[in-house]
């Protein structure tokens, strides 16, 4: 298995170079509607750093996110999304200047949902294909710091499997949104003798909807459970996720904002990431 140390390079670099939710957002914690009605967003992130005085990432850098939830029966739906990362900087050194792009598309994922007849409990399975590039790396690493548990949609050589079970408690205009699910890593290509990683993807939220908006504030975990040794602490990411969207009838702007609550994303450079979505209910 791949040590922490290795995973924290990995980190490390993806923070110098460059954070949820599933379901109509998705990033796959918190949903764009409490209710998850079917649904298409289109969602637009970008990662905050401390930048030294030798690196300038453009305005337009940024994570795009096309997702789909669309309906089969009742208690069946499709889950679909596609992306790319576009990443441009320059930077100075004691010699000369550089400019440099690194856009790059992400590994699409294909899934379904079942749903219990009151549309409170749910599983969901799927996987991402892999299709993305091994070029580009510091384009695909901007990408990771977009999502705590989104980082497979930016490796290479990877086919990961997803397993989620969820609930939706409702009380009046008040909905709590959990969940929890494994995220296995199989790899593939140059890297098919590495071993098979498992990750304990977890979340809560809690919704508060009326007829003119639905705001949410919650968090998003992962647990590296296959990793050789570490702490807790050491195994995990966790970010806070706060997200609104507006508007009484299908088509709902929002904004979301997330902030890491790991001292070790903080240490290396991201301060947090916002952005903005729009969702078109489709039902």
């Amino acid at each position: 298995m791949k040590s922490i140390a290795i995973y924290s390079l990995v980190v490390i670099a993806a923070a110098i170079c460059g954070l949820i939710p599933g379901m109509a957002v998705e990033t796959y914690g918190a949903e764009s509607n409490p209710e998850a009605e079917p649904c298409v967003t289109v969602e637009i992130a970008r990662p905050d750093l401390f930048m030294s005085e030798y690196w300038n990432i453009s305005f337009s850098s940024s994570v795009w996110c096309f997702t789909a939830r669309l309906p089969v029966d009742e208690k069946l739906h499709w889950l679909m999304e596609a992306g790319f990362v576009l990443f441009d900087r320059d930077y100075t050194d004691p010699y000369s200047f550089h400019a440099e792009d690194q856009n790059v598309f992400m590994n699409p994922f294909l899934g379904v949902e079942f749903l219990d007849l009151n549309r409170r409990w749910f599983v969901q399975a799927g996987l991402r294909l892999p299709i993305i590039s091994e070029e580009s790396p510091m384009g695909k690493q901007y990408g990771m710091m977009a999502d705590v548990d989104r980082m497979e949609a930016f490796t290479d050589d990877l086919i990961p499997v997803r397993l989620r079970l969820g609930n939706r408690l409702r009380d009046g205009s008040v909905t709590l949104h959990t969940y929890f699910g494994p995220s296995i890593w199989f790899f593939t290509g140059s890297e098919t003798d590495a071993d098979t990683e498992i990750w304990l993807d977890y979340g809560g939220h809690i919704w508060v909807s009326s007829e003119l908006a639905r705001i949410a504030g919650g968090f998003v975990g992962r647990y590296w459970l296959t990793a050789d040794e570490g702490s807790f602490n050491e195994r995990t990411l966790h970010q806070f996720d706060f997200t609104a969207n507006f508007g009484r009838g299908r088509v709902r702007p929002g904004f979301r904002l997330k902030v890491p609550l790991d001292d070790d994303w903080e240490s290396i450079g991201l301060k947090y990431v916002w952005g903005l979505h729009l969702t078109v209910l489709t039902h």
